[in-house]
């Protein structure tokens, strides 16, 4: 049988937030990105929310920005992801790399890593 996850719960309040400066920090780099900016092109949007991400240890890594596309849009695209691995990659938390997928977009996910100071992570997510 498969290994049970655990899943820990932490108080919200023990969650670093992103500062002030942190979030426009984070959206100046998203929106600056070629590869969102693209991505967007002429399209309507709405930005759903913003966010810290951390890692398993609660550090903060850096913000995400989720944004909702007025109509869905299909993308045959070369997608940067990531892969979240503290085993594998310790400290360094994760290895960039890309993945080719053509799908219908409704939303973007897109993560900024402060410390590297650049988008790191552009999911997109279908209908919903």
């Amino acid at each position: 049988p498969p290994t049970p996850v655990v899943i820990q719960h932490i108080p919200e309040s023990e969650i670093p937030q992103l500062t002030e400066a942190e979030e426009t920090k984070v959206q100046g780099m998203v929106f600056s990105d070629v590869r969102v900016r693209e991505l967007i092109g002429k399209r309507r949007y709405t930005i759903e929310s913003i966010g810290v991400w951390i890692n398993t240890k609660h550090q903060k890594i850096g913000g995400f920005v989720e944004i909702s596309f007025d109509e869905p849009f299909f993308a045959d695209y070369n997608w940067p992801v990531i892969d979240c691995d503290v085993e594998k990659y310790g400290e360094a938390y994760y290895r960039e790399g890309t993945v080719h997928e053509a799908l219908w977009v409704k939303k973007l996910n897109i993560r900024v890593d402060l410390q590297k100071g650049k988008v790191v992570d552009i999911t997109p997510l279908p209908f919903g």
